[in-house]
């Protein structure tokens, strides 16, 4: 409204005054210049989410959501080594996190600390014990330490919440493959 009435004053004054309908001209294209290069640099920070949410944590170091949105985008990348840290941080910031949480186990997952990865899903499971996804994350994170009966027990509760849950079918016959055969005794 504001931004309107002084709009519409300016070009009431510049309609009357020759002079200042050629400065206002110069003002316009000066002003467009300079918006033009603002958003230039600022599109710079947007090229990726990652570079966008560098430079959020850079400027908001204590925002749990700027944490986790680029904890995703190294994610998303391929580089859980980059997105476990930045993931803990932001659990730092947000212990009820549940996608925080859950994210951090699967970096962890996926960097092959297992150990960790259980401790974290058992603070989420604290949360939410209601999706089948907890489960079989849990799963995943004991299939990744070795231990392949609690591996199954774990997707077995996820089956238990959604029978036909795809990624627990999975895991269940990756564990089975996994489990040797029994050495005959003579």
């Amino acid at each position: 409204g504001l931004l309107v009435a002084g709009v519409w004053t300016i070009a009431a004054v510049v309609e009357h005054r020759g002079a200042l309908r050629r400065v206002s001209q110069v003002a316009a294209v000066v002003v467009i210049a300079l918006l033009t290069g603002l958003c230039f640099r600022q599109v710079s920070f947007w090229r990726n989410s990652i570079t966008l949410f560098e430079h959020t944590t850079a400027v908001s170091p204590y925002s749990a959501n700027a944490l986790f949105n680029l904890g995703v985008g190294y994610a998303n990348v391929g580089r859980p080594d980059l997105a476990e840290p930045v993931f803990r941080r932001a659990a730092d910031l947000n212990p009820n996190g549940l996608g925080i949480l859950q994210n951090w186990a699967a970096s962890l997952i996926e960097t092959r600390q297992p150990d960790e990865a259980i401790d974290v899903m058992r603070r989420l499971m604290d949360l939410d014990d209601s999706k089948p996804e907890h489960y079989y994350q849990l799963g995943l994170a004991y299939y990744t330490k070795g231990d392949y009966t609690e591996a199954i027990f774990q997707a077995g509760e996820a089956l238990r919440l959604d029978e036909g849950y795809p990624p627990a079918l999975q895991l269940i016959d990756k564990c089975v493959a996994a489990i040797p055969p029994e050495v005959p005794v003579e």
